[in-house]
C-alpha cells in the first residue's frame, strides 16, 4: 500500500512539473515553430505584408512594439500599421537568441529586438520573450515580454517610462521700437527781426516830414530878416 501511495505522488509531481517542460513537438506544434520563424525571416527583410498574412483576422499583438503600448493592436488593419511602422519607420532586426520552444501549446523564444529608437537610446538591442498562440495554422495572439533582467533592457523600459520633456517657452520677441515724433519748432510771429530786404523795409515818413517842414521855417525866417 506504501508503494503504491508513493507511486502515485511521484506520478502527480510529475504531472505538475511537465507543464513546465517543453512539450514535444507533434507535427502542429513543428508547422507552427515554422510559421514564427517565417515571421521573423519576413520582418528582417522589411516584407510587412508577408508578416501579416501570418495573422488571423482578429489576433492581437501586445509589448514593447511603439503602437502596441499600453493597449494591444487587434486586428489587421491595426496589426498592418504596426508592422509597417517597424519595417519602415524604426528599422527592426530580430535575433533567436535560443532555441523555439513549445510550452503548454504556444510557440516561446527568447529574441533580441534591434531597432533605431533603441540605438538613440545608446543600446545595442532589447531581450524580450516572445509568446504565440495559433488558431489552425496562423497567428492569433502574439505577446511580447521585455525581461527586466537584462541591464540594457532595463534602461530601455526606464526611458520609456520617462516622463516626456516640456517643449521649450517660445523665445521672447522684444516690441518694435518707435522712433520719438519729431517736433518742429517754429520761430515766434513777433515781426521780422529787421532782417527783411531794404525793398521790404517801411520808410520812416515822420522824421522827414518834420526835417522838411524845418528846412521851410527857416528859409522863410532868413527870408524876412534879409527884407528888413
Amino acid at each position: 500500500m506504501s508503494r503504491l501511495c508513493a507511486a502515485i505522488g511521484i506520478a502527480t509531481i510529475l504531472a505538475g512539473l511537465a507543464q513546465f517542460w517543453p512539450a514535444t513537438a507533434n507535427a502542429d506544434d513543428a508547422a507552427n515553430i515554422a510559421t514564427y520563424r517565417k515571421f521573423i525571416d519576413s520582418l528582417n527583410k522589411g516584407d510587412a505584408a508577408g508578416a501579416l498574412a501570418l495573422f488571423t483576422d482578429n489576433a492581437s499583438l501586445s509589448g514593447v512594439r511603439p503602437n502596441c503600448v499600453p493597449n494591444p493592436c487587434v486586428g489587421r488593419a491595426a496589426i498592418q500599421n504596426q508592422l509597417q511602422t517597424e519595417v519602415s519607420a524604426i528599422h527592426i532586426q530580430l535575433q533567436l537568441l535560443g532555441s523555439v520552444n513549445v510550452v503548454n501549446g504556444n510557440v516561446v523564444a527568447e529574441v533580441a529586438h534591434r531597432n533605431d529608437p533603441i540605438r538613440a537610446l545608446g543600446l545595442s538591442r532589447v531581450v524580450v520573450v516572445e509568446t504565440v498562440t495559433f488558431t489552425g495554422d496562423r497567428i492569433s495572439k502574439f505577446v511580447v515580454d521585455p525581461q527586466a533582467s537584462d541591464p540594457q533592457t532595463a534602461a530601455f523600459l526606464r526611458a520609456l517610462s520617462a516622463p516626456a520633456a516640456a517643449p521649450a517657452a517660445p523665445a521672447q520677441v522684444a516690441a518694435p521700437v518707435t522712433p520719438p515724433a519729431v517736433v518742429t519748432i517754429s520761430a515766434p510771429n513777433t515781426g521780422d527781426g529787421g532782417l527783411l530786404t531794404n525793398r521790404h523795409q517801411t520808410v520812416p515818413w515822420l522824421p522827414v516830414v518834420v526835417l522838411v517842414a524845418a528846412i521851410i521855417v527857416t528859409s522863410a525866417t532868413l527870408r524876412r530878416t534879409r527884407t528888413s
